[in-house]
């Protein structure tokens, strides 16, 4: 299976060396020529300019921007061909699947979002998320190859992965962005090398996400409809306790850690616990 892949950034990039290595052939092209050559001379896959695009391949991927990836998508749509699968890696889909079902073309359409970045090595139990638009055998033949590689594809509406990913990206990027920022903020306070498991395993965490792309996770807060909401039910939430625990009321937090017991399973809470110390033990 042949696949053209529109966008030479870090997730492009992962996507074509891995489809080389163990699915099929692999063309890259990018607004960027030089970038676009440079990159897949290192990967040692086929290279087409911008001005020379023809999208004749099996799969063709875009791999663009989140606010760029519906004018791509409606650049491409018409010069493809019948029997061939346009998709792209965008974070946000509702306004890219709104731009899909509104598109010209004969080929069929699917918008996919790989739950994981450029620091995975394989596709093996990771979590890709595919919001069927208009799909066939091509798409069947694509999602296998997907799941022949460890990949787990669920299927759902760009509403509901719109909504996970204001809970899954969103909560999680604004809590690691502000815990990061108030830690500078207190640095005066933190004058030794001394470490809690759970500051460990927090703080290494949101380092971690710095080796990210600051555009990415400011357009995944943007473009998500639903990241807005879920912001103000965490600053809610962090509201109502600062006041209760500045009121000296210690009854509420056992209130609330007695809450949360009753929705998360004590062995899936014990199981964490267990691991947070492994983790923190090999680190030593």
């Amino acid at each position: 299976m042949r696949v053209l892949i529109i966008g030479c950034g870090a997730m492009g990039s992962w996507m074509a060396r891995v489809w080389k290595e163990n699915v099929g052939e692999v063309v890259l092209c990018d607004i960027d020529g030089r970038k676009a050559s440079r990159v897949a001379s290192r990967l040692g896959v086929e290279y087409v300019s911008a001005k020379e695009l023809e999208p004749d391949a099996d799969v063709v991927m875009v791999a663009v921007p989140i606010p760029e990836t519906p004018r791509v998508l409606e650049d491409i749509a018409p010069k493809m061909k019948k029997n061939r699968l346009l998709v792209d890696l965008s974070s946000v889909k509702e306004r890219v699947v709104d731009t899909m079902k509104g598109l010209s073309t004969d080929c069929e359409l699917a918008s996919i979002h790989p739950l994981f970045g450029p620091g995975a090595t394989t596709l093996q139990g990771k979590d890709v998320i595919s919001v069927p638009v208009r799909t066939a055998s091509v798409y069947k033949r694509f999602v296998r190859s997907l799941e022949s590689l460890g990949a787990r594809v669920t299927e759902m509406s760009a509403e509901d992965h719109d909504k996970l990913m204001a809970v899954i990206q969103c909560m999680t990027h604004f809590v690691l962005l502000g815990y990061l920022s108030a830690y500078e903020s207190l640095r005066e306070f933190d004058k030794r090398p001394i470490r809690t498991p759970l500051f460990n395993s927090l703080f290494r965490t949101a380092e971690a996400m710095l080796a990210a792309s600051p555009e990415l996770y400011g357009e995944i807060q943007v473009y998500n409809t639903y990241s807005r909401i879920v912001r103000a039910r965490l600053i809610e939430a962090c509201k109502s306790l600062d006041t209760m625990l500045s009121a000296g009321n210690l009854k509420s937090v056992h209130e609330v850690f007695e809450k949360l017991r009753e929705i998360l399973p004590q062995s899936d809470v014990q199981d964490a616990y267990k691991k947070l110390y492994e983790n923190f033990e090999v680190m030593e």
